[in-house]
């Protein structure tokens, strides 16, 4: 209920009502209905099969600097070594989770720095090619192929279709992907304890600044999201000169060389940068993105 005395004034709407409902198609049939007037978190898939063109019923899809990445945990063996993290690189099929995952709705990430933020840089060399990903896998030491583990949130259908493509893909490169699907609970356990061979992991900025980014995700110690368990000591030389730079062109350049670094070094494969997708009915006016992925009920409101 909205406060009467809030120091922003009177909201557009008066009384929000939260509707938890762990079914996928139940809430896609609550809003096509009309049960309810806002629905989150369906996937591409349903979004383009069932309501992209639904009466009554209006999808707003916006690019954000939000990425899915495939964490690659540096620490423990064959990720520790860089040619094996490599050619899992060349063994995604990038366009593929594009076409069939996301059906459009998003873009690929190809720097450690999302295209929506300043100082991004397209720097990824990284192609779907199977041949070169056998290649650096017999350099490594492997010639007959290694076997990984892949986890994920079981609660999570875009990221299991992930799963699924990345298995049929590594297998022509000679990875033997073993699926893992963990509860929501244990999987905010092992990501925070780094118990895991390679995870799926969605990371967005609160704050859309490159340093910021770059600095939780990558640098040595790491306060919140080093999902790759990263160690450079020269990456973690130049995050110290950003932080502490005021030049905004000394900052620039100090970015593109971390940009490079990781993309060189490889503890992430990037994958994409979904769109955020908010599905509701077409008479609910007033939406407005928040990069924090929450919805400002402030201005939102009926017609």
């Amino acid at each position: 209920k909205a406060r009467d005395n809030y120091w922003g004034g009177t909201p557009a709407t008066s009384r929000v009502v939260y509707s938890i409902v762990p079914s996928e198609a139940t809430r896609i049939l609550l809003l096509k209905s009309g049960d309810v007037d806002v629905a989150l978190f369906i996937s591409p898939e349903q979004v383009q099969n069932q309501l992209l063109r639904a009466p009554g019923v209006r999808v707003v899809a916006i690019p954000t600097p939000g990425t899915e990445y495939l964490a690659l945990n540096t620490s423990v063996e064959p990720l520790n070594n860089v040619l094996v993290r490599q050619a899992l690189a060349y063994a995604t099929p990038y366009d593929e989770l594009l076409d069939n995952v996301l059906y459009g709705f998003g873009s690929r990430a190809t720097s450690p720095v999302p295209a929506l933020t300043k100082w991004h840089r397209d720097v990824s060399p990284y192609t779907y090619d199977p041949a070169k990903a056998r290649e650096l896998l017999a350099l490594a030491g492997y010639p007959d192929g290694i076997q990984l583990t892949i986890s994920y949130r079981l609660d999570n259908p875009v990221e299991e279709a992930v799963a699924i493509y990345l298995r049929d893909a590594y297998a022509d490169a000679g990875i033997d992907l073993v699926i893992d699907k963990v509860a929501a609970s244990r999987f905010e356990r092992i990501r925070g304890t780094r118990e895991y061979e390679m995870a799926l992991i969605y990371w967005t900025p609160y704050v859309n600044d490159p340093i910021y980014q770059l600095n939780f995700n990558y640098a040595t110690p790491s306060e919140c999201c080093n999902y790759g368990e990263y160690h450079n000591p020269e990456y973690d030389r130049l995050i110290v000169a950003a932080n502490r730079a005021t030049d905004p062109v000394y900052q620039e350049g100090l970015v593109n060389a971390m940009q490079q670094l990781i993309i060189d070094d490889c503890p992430i494969v990037y994958l994409y940068h979904p769109d955020r997708i908010t599905c509701m009915r077409d008479n609910v006016v007033g939406f407005v993105y928040n990069s924090a992925h929450f919805l400002r009920y402030f201005y939102m409101g009926k017609e």
